[in-house]
């Protein structure tokens, strides 16, 4: 296995610059500051077309041009939502073998997002936001929700985080599906099995169960469209920024990254937890796959 030595970089970067949320505070905001300039830092001296054009204290949102522009040029986009905050005071990190250890959730997702900004070219109207109390009331994905859906008709979104467990080896898992039962939904999850097919990697479906199923498109029939890549077909639970998300009429579903963490307690340790270096790069590249593949047309 080759290591992406950039993508290492940035993980053990973000990683160790926290962005702390305290218990008490209610805001819903950025209380540490750290972590968010730093990716700001990153990508601002990096050369990318990707600037900030919106947020500040809740979320903070990156595109290749202004969201006016954008609004202009584009009727629908693609948002990949990555949360900052963090509930551990320090960094446990160690990269001396295939697995790293560290305090990932969710600087892993946030190295993630910073590696494919700087390094790739991709369509206009895929943007990136990383937001604020997602582990209390997901206070960020509501408010950059509220400022997308006032500028563009459709806006499909990918969150990322971490998952519980291994998952048996695979290299991803798609969970909490909010696909809306019509002709727009359906052409966005089919975009993403279609390119889960085909990339060689294998992934879980951890379905969620929905009130007003009749809403959604069944998570049976998303299965159909996974073909033989898809290692397990179970149910996910708990909230997470997709109930923000598919409240404002937003096809949305979590991609999330598999770590040795079993439960709440040592997800949030702060003695850390691995993951594979060889899934991590896996996982960012179907990303990849999928940004740069992305039509809205």
């Amino acid at each position: 296995m080759q290591r992406n030595n950039e993508l290492i970089r940035l993980l053990k970067l973000i990683e160790n610059t926290p962005c702390y949320l305290p218990e008490k505070v209610e805001e819903g905001i950025f209380y540490d500051l750290k972590r968010v300039k730093l990716i700001d830092d990153e990508i601002r001296s990096s050369g990318s077309q990707y600037k900030r054009v919106s947020g500040k204290d809740y979320y903070r949102l990156y595109a290749q041009d202004s969201l006016e522009n954008l609004s202009k040029e584009f009727s629908e986009i693609l948002l990949v939502s990555s949360h900052a905050d963090n509930l551990q005071k320090c960094s446990s990190y160690d990269d001396r073998t295939e697995y790293i250890k560290g305090c990932f959730d969710n600087a892993a997702t946030n190295a993630v997002c910073v590696y494919l900004m700087k390094a790739l070219e991709l369509p206009r109207n895929v943007l990136f936001v990383f937001t604020a109390d997602e582990e209390y009331h997901s206070e960020g994905a509501e408010h950059v929700a509220r400022k997308l859906k006032n500028q563009f008709d459709n806006v499909n979104v990918i969150v990322l985080d971490v998952t519980y467990g291994f998952q048996n080896g695979v290299d991803f898992t798609i969970e909490n599906d909010f696909i809306f039962r019509n002709a727009k939904g359906e052409k966005f999850i089919k975009q993403i099995c279609n390119v889960a097919a085909t990339s060689g990697y294998s992934w879980n479906f951890l379905k969620k169960t929905k009130s007003h199923e009749e809403r959604y498109i069944q998570s049976e029939r998303i299965k159909q469209y996974m073909e033989e890549g898809c290692k397990s077909f179970s149910e996910v639970k708990g909230p997470d920024e997709t109930q923000k998300y598919k409240k404002k009429g937003f096809n949305t579903f979590s991609l999330c990254l598999p770590c040795s963490a079993e439960n709440d307690l040592q997800m949030h340790d702060d003695s850390g937890f691995r993951i594979s270096v060889q899934i991590l790069q896996n996982y960012t590249d179907f990303l990849r796959l999928v940004l740069q593949g992305y039509n809205c047309g």
